[in-house]
């Protein structure tokens, strides 16, 4: 046999590893709070990142999904200004839906951090830090509380804005927190909330899929425990997005395709509380 085609297999495995196409994955998470049906998009760690002409490859998903809200976990920007990537994404997303934000550690470190804030503010993106905004969906009341990264402050500051954010928020009605961190387990697990969405991880950087869930993530131990999918912490659920961004801390990400995340919530008799997450979806 030829040895050049061994090296067909071994190329094929290389592009299914550095394949940065983006996916759409979805998650199911049902609630006795919930008397109608709602969805929400995350838009996670995109760090400024270009997909296609005035973002279409990005919006063409989103459009797709069809979300009643867009979540923005944080790290929207990178560790420069707002670029004209960004700026465009923002143009299309907040006339189209409802979207909601909090600052992940890029945007806090940032020198122009306000100046960023401002950004969002301009096209219409509700910020979050220590508050909530307030969502009907077909007579359905959601409350989308947030709070900064801890690298705004520290993590005690963070855990008074998850605490201020639930109290802004109707006991009765289904309450989402945005958090970039998802290491911040001890904060969100308790807190009131029954949904928490996070990013940060990156998925973990380089994964081996049915066997390791990632290598490395910030704050996290190796290999790191909450590197993205479906977490339950006692009566609440977090999800994690593997992030937009086509690369982490510049270097690749093997077989840790960037995603955009799709998150339905539905109704659920009392006895019905668990979450269900569908199988991925190539965009």
């Amino acid at each position: 046999m030829n040895p050049l085609w061994l090296l067909l297999p071994l190329a094929l495995l290389l592009l299914a590893a550095l394949d940065v196409r983006l996916r759409t994955v979805r998650y199911t998470v049902r609630s006795p709070k919930l008397a109608s049906p709602v969805r929400l998009a995350v838009v996670s760690d995109l760090h400024d990142t270009r997909w296609g002409k005035r973002e279409g490859v990005l919006m063409r998903a989103l459009t797709r999904a069809a979300p009643d809200a867009v979540l923005l976990p944080g790290d929207f920007f990178s560790d420069g200004d707002a670029s004209p990537h960004s700026e465009a994404l923002l143009s299309q997303i907040a006339p189209a839906w409802p979207a909601f934000w909090v600052r992940g550690n890029h945007e806090s470190n940032h020198v122009h951090s306000s100046l960023l804030q401002k950004t969002m503010a301009a096209h219409g993106v509700t910020a979050l830090a220590g508050c909530a905004g307030m969502l009907t969906v077909r007579g359905t009341a959601i409350g989308v509380g947030g709070a900064d990264d801890p690298a705004a402050a520290d993590a005690a500051c963070t855990g008074r804005q998850i605490a201020a954010a639930r109290a802004a928020i109707p006991p009765e009605d289904f309450a989402v927190l945005l958090c970039h961190r998802p290491d911040l387990v001890s904060l969100y697990e308790g807190s009131g909330f029954d949904l928490v969405v996070c990013g940060h991880a990156h998925g973990g950087q380089w994964r081996v899929p049915g066997i390791l869930n990632g290598v490395y993530a910030p704050n996290q131990e190796i290999p790191p425990r909450y590197a993205g999918g479906e977490y339950r912490l006692g009566g609440t659920t977090m999800i994690v997005s593997r992030g937009l961004t086509r690369h982490a801390y510049g270097i690749p990400r093997l077989f840790n395709r960037p995603e955009l995340v799709v998150i339905d919530l539905l109704p659920a008799e009392k006895t019905d509380l668990q979450p269900r997450s569908s199988s991925d979806r190539d965009s």
